[in-house]
């Protein structure tokens, strides 16, 4: 049987206090955030003053790479997984063109979608997600998904390594010699020893094989200063023509193999040892010097250094080092033939006599001859080919191709935000919440100015958002009928009288007309020779303003500033605050907060988020007669969360959109009428969307819009996150854009069909 209205009202409540579970509601003291804060006060506290601030742009999250990514640090190169936070990386100041150590904060999200991975010409790779930014040689940043082969890409290049590590010379050394032509076998049996007792035997031999005495009595030398062990130098048992360094020693060899080389068969796994990353440059001088005199080579034919492995990612970590020294490398692959079968192999080379002299004069070989032709053909640089002259180092993009890792990492630092990831300069990442407290406090203490708070998702055009910021001022605007020229005159009067205006302008990507806006604020400040507009804009999308036009990104005389998203253990901390105040005591339970917590550090790391999860869950719980808010009912929360997002996004949009995204949900559940491409599961042709869009226009009665119209819908859905799109590999049915619904299409459908006035 039912429950009656006055047994469901009888029940006492879970909530004690609705508000502030609001994401709207701003507390008294914002955790985690004061730093934050302080620097966005320090900004606009100048309108208090009399003067005009600069503009504001305030960012969130933008993109991660993969865990297996080398940063450079003050350290060294480290992978971004096992960064401490007390080192400093190296940064790229995009103004004075010159690198700076830098502070960070250090971040790690759960992912769910599929990654990107970046393959360049030179051989470089990064796998990142597809909001990621990197950096292009004519200085702008571009989205991982935004990026196209042949695209120019910026590399961390001649810069000095702050590393006070050190190791023994020798044993650099001795690593670079094993790596290039040495081995360590390790042999284990059940043997017996001389009474008949069996036992386990674990034999390990170290070789390192040249026909080059200095390069054996070198190797012999650092192993009988490093180790208490006779290393004596014999000849090669098959052939006797080669020499080797032989040392029977399992102390030696577990030194070797616990610093980074692989026992047994290495060539296509060994990599260049985490420990010589992480040392000083003198010491990585020695390694390279040793490694290139083992398997290096000087051709006179080629006027090369070149050095062949099996091995990839020894080759890419090589590059990474000549690169700190300023030396340019390339990789190339080439399939080898050995015993009638083929194999993969790889050849890093140096060319052009500037990398040549350079890597003569900093690195050069222990190896006398191949010194000496080294020497010679620098004598004979006119047949040499001479460097680009640029001061900036770029690769060309050669292939995107897609992959998949669960956890992501990104470095949030301040300035310069960006890093070298892999040698790429890569971009770093409760905004709105700490705007809202500092606007409270601001305009408490002004007299001739104003902060203004607009969400762009409702006014999203210049001419909404002029009548919405002079309504208080200008009264006879409730009606309607005034057109942009008395806007722009109210404007003038009113700053006139030395009056500053602040614009708080939230998701200010969403404002179809953004350039049209700047232009008419720049134009007021430069006709009134007191007072002002000034202009906070809040993002998660750090590339909208690359679509300005240039005299509208020249006139914003910006300061930028990124918000790192909480974590898990922050989010936990600030519900705690939050369910204390918004629910009676001892009905939500500690396991639910932080399951909440965790499932939003994994999302998006976004303090509203996290409450709309906990206030949802509430509701659920009273709904079902439950007296406690537990782990079920936060799960049950996050689709309904998920949901009530889509449905708050997709009723903003304009009605073309709303068609548009109808046809889009609708082909995903009812499937394409071509065939599909090979692993472009859920993705459709962009030609089939827009014939499914004139479908629906005339179902409905609406006229449908052009081709161009067409593609600009397509662009703003993506910026909203509602679909994903890509381009087509050439040769797939043309060259198309393929796209792809980002939300359950059957939800989609619901929640347009609502809006559209149709089931």
């Amino acid at each position: 049987m039912s429950p009656s209205f006055e047994q469901i009202l009888a029940r006492e409540s879970i909530f004690k206090d609705v508000s502030v579970l609001s994401p709207h509601y701003v507390p008294d003291v914002l955790p985690f955030r004061e730093q934050q804060i302080e620097e966005i006060m320090g900004v606009v506290s100048s309108a208090l003053r009399g003067r005009k601030p600069r503009n504001l742009f305030i960012y969130g999250k933008t993109g991660c790479v993969s865990g297996s990514t080398l940063v450079m640090t003050n350290e060294g190169y480290k992978e971004i997984k096992s960064i401490v936070g007390t080192e400093k990386v190296l940064t790229f100041n995009l103004k004075t063109r010159k690198y700076e150590w830098k502070n960070f904060k250090f971040l790690t999200f759960k992912n769910n979608d599929k990654l990107l991975k970046i393959v360049l010409d030179n051989g470089l790779e990064l796998v990142v997600t597809k909001d990621h930014p990197l950096l292009l040689k004519d200085l702008t940043w571009a989205k991982a998904d935004k990026l196209e082969k042949d695209d120019d890409v910026l590399l961390g290049f001649n810069f000095s390594n702050e590393s006070k590590k050190q190791i023994p010379f020798g044993l650099a050394r001795l690593l670079g010699f094993v790596i290039s032509d040495g081995s360590i076998n390790q042999k284990k049996k059940r043997t017996k020893d001389s009474k008949g007792y069996w036992y386990n035997s674990n034999r390990q031999r170290l070789r390192y094989t040249s026909n080059t005495v200095e390069l054996l009595q070198l190797v012999q030398k650092d192993l009988t200063d490093l180790f208490p062990y006779k290393a004596t130098i014999r000849r090669e048992q098959l052939s006797r023509k080669t020499l080797q360094v032989e040392v029977i020693s399992q102390k030696i060899c577990d030194c070797l193999s616990f610093l980074g080389i692989p026992k047994g068969k290495k060539s296509y796994i060994v990599r260049v040892p985490k420990i010589i990353f992480e040392c000083d440059e003198q010491t990585q001088i020695e390694f390279l010097k040793a490694l290139f005199s083992g398997d290096g080579t000087v051709s006179k034919n080629t006027f090369m250094i070149e050095y062949y492995s099996n091995s990839k990612g020894l080759l890419q970590d090589i590059m990474l080092l000549l690169n700190q020294f300023g030396i340019n490398s390339k990789i190339i692959h080439k399939k080898a033939k050995c015993n009638g079968k083929y194999f993969d192999s790889y050849r890093l080379y140096v060319t052009r006599v500037d990398n040549l002299t350079k890597f003569y004069n900093k690195i050069g070989f222990y190896h006398k001859e191949k010194q000496e032709k080294l020497k010679e053909m620098l004598e004979n640089r006119y047949r040499l080919k001479r460097n680009y002259k640029s001061d900036l180092l770029s690769s060309k993009i050669i292939a995107i191709e897609e992959t998949y890792e669960d956890t992501v990492y990104d470095l949030t630092v301040p300035g310069n935000h960006n890093f070298i990831a892999n040698g790429i300069i890569s971009h770093n990442t409760g905004k709105t919440c700490s705007v809202k407290s500092i606007m409270d406090n601001f305009n408490k203490s002004a007299k001739n100015a104003s902060m203004v708070y607009l969400n762009c998702r409702i006014y999203n055009s210049r001419y909404r958002i002029l009548q919405k910021l002079l309504k208080p001022f200008v009264p006879e605007l409730e009606k309607a009928g005034f057109g942009l020229p008395f806007y722009y005159e109210k404007i003038i009067d009113i700053i006139g009288n030395n009056y500053q205006f602040v614009i708080v302008l939230d998701e200010i990507d969403m404002i179809k007309d953004l350039d049209e806006l700047i232009y008419t604020l720049t134009r007021v400040n430069d006709e009134v020779k007191k007072g002002g507009v000034s202009i906070v804009g809040i993002s998660n999308k750090l590339s909208f303003k690359d679509a300005l036009d240039p005299r509208s990104k020249s006139s914003l005389y910006e300061t930028e500033m990124v918000f790192p998203p909480y974590s898990s253990e922050q989010l936990r901390k600030i519900l705690d605050g939050r369910t204390e105040m918004g629910f009676n005591k001892g009905t939500v339970e500690s396991s639910a907060v932080n399951l909440a917590a965790a499932m939003t550090a994994q999302e998006s790391g976004d303090a509203r988020y996290a409450l709309k999860l906990l206030f949802k869950a509430g509701e659920i719980a009273e709904q079902t007669g439950k007296k406690k808010i537990t782990d079920n009912e936060v799960e049950a929360a996050r689709k309904k969360v998920d949901f009530d997002i889509a449905a708050e996004t997709i009723s903003t949009l304009p009605e073309n959109h709303q068609i548009l995204l109808n046809a889009i949900a609708n082909l995903s559940l009812n499937g394409s009428k071509y065939a599909r491409l090979d692993n472009m599961e859920g993705f459709l042709f962009s030609g089939e969307v827009y014939e499914e869009y004139e479908l629906v226009c005339k179902k409905i009665k609406k006229r449908a819009r052009s081709v161009r119209w067409y593609h600009e819908y397509l662009n703003d859905l993506e910026m909203l996150g509602l679909i994903t799109t890509k381009m087509s590999s050439k040769g797939m049915r043309g060259h198309t854009t393929l796209i792809k619904v980002g939300h359950e299409a059957k939800d989609i459908l619901e929640i347009v069909g609502k809006n559209l006035g149709r089931n």
